[in-house]
């Protein structure tokens, strides 16, 4: 799945409440069947923990550097910090 089409599906979900975990693993089933993927509750569940470690970042810059150690280049957050800001 390429990162428009990611973006524009995020973009299109009602309100996802990060707090509420059954709304985030609708999201990542969603992401899933759409890029023609499936995981199991597993995985899932290890989806779950991961995003909950995401948003208790504190600052951009420790998001930014979380992202970069996981494998995402310094263009490919460029490009999504601009299309989440448009």
């Amino acid at each position: 799945m390429d990162l428009d089409t990611l973006i524009n599906l995020i973009k299109s979900l009602p309100d996802v409440n990060p707090s509420d975990d059954e709304s985030i693993m609708n999201l990542f089933q969603l992401v899933a069947k759409e890029s023609g993927k499936s995981y199991t509750e597993q995985e899932l569940n290890q989806f779950l923990l991961m995003f909950k470690q995401f948003l208790q970042q504190d600052s951009e810059s420790q998001m930014i550097s979380m992202l970069l150690k996981s494998g995402i280049s310094k263009n490919q957050v460029d490009t999504i910090k601009e299309k989440l800001d448009s």
